[in-house]
């Protein structure tokens, strides 16, 4: 998929400050998020307030949004955002294209926004690919991606990463953003560039490393 990069991408501070102002933006007073569970702490206690009251699915396997729908639906307050991460944190599950299409389709008919957490994006091995919600035809109408340069590029603490997708939302971030923050340092900006120019030499690098430790966990 091509996006427009003035208005369907934004630069953040790490994934963190990405996620937890898009949940500002997408949240009002009475609305309602749903998160996995388990999960990485901010995804749950981001959306969280006595405004915005937050839901669980349990994150044991890759079954479809579908499936939980009747209770989505009959929940009250009606979810107005699902999040979704994977691969996942910390259960390791990962899904095929094919979840991804069904939580487009599902965000579309049932009017929510999919924000999904692709932090663990390059963090794969042995031919699988993680599929991205933005591979899905409409998948950027219904929601966004976010991505950080802390897993893939081995730069924690740098506080580097962007969000991409649907261009109201990307807008409405960028506004709230040109409120509290002032942007990334010019040199970490240029760094990422460089990193994500030399992107396949590096990708390669992190997976083989990710697999001689998986292996040799495995045999002990």
């Amino acid at each position: 998929m091509l996006l427009d990069p003035e208005t369907q991408a934004i630069n953040t501070i790490g994934a963190k400050e990405g996620y937890a102002h898009l949940m500002w933006v997408l949240l009002g007073p009475g609305d309602a998020a749903v998160v996995p569970t388990p999960t990485y702490p901010i995804h749950r206690f981001a959306p969280y307030s006595p405004a915005h009251p937050s839901s669980t699915w349990r994150c044991k396997r890759a079954t479809t949004l579908r499936q939980h729908g009747r209770g989505l639906r009959a929940s009250h307050p009606r979810p107005r955002v699902i999040v979704l991460s994977f691969p996942h944190n910390p259960t390791t599950l990962t899904v095929e294209l094919d979840f991804m299409e069904k939580a487009v389709a599902f965000a579309r008919e049932n009017e929510i926004v999919l924000v999904h957490d692709f932090a663990y994006a390059d963090l794969a091995y042995d031919g699988y690919q993680p599929p991205s919600l933005l591979q899905v035809e409409g998948g950027s109408e219904v929601g966004v991606e976010l991505y950080t340069l802390t897993k893939s590029f081995s730069m924690a603490g740098w506080r580097v990463g962007f969000v991409l997708g649907n261009a109201e939302i990307i807008a409405a971030l960028a506004r709230l953003k040109s409120y509290l923050d002032y942007g990334t340092f010019q040199p970490i900006q240029i760094a990422s560039i460089v990193v994500m120019t030399r992107r396949p030499t590096i990708r390669k690098s992190s997976a083989r490393s990710i697999s001689h430790g998986a292996t040799r966990s495995a045999t002990g």
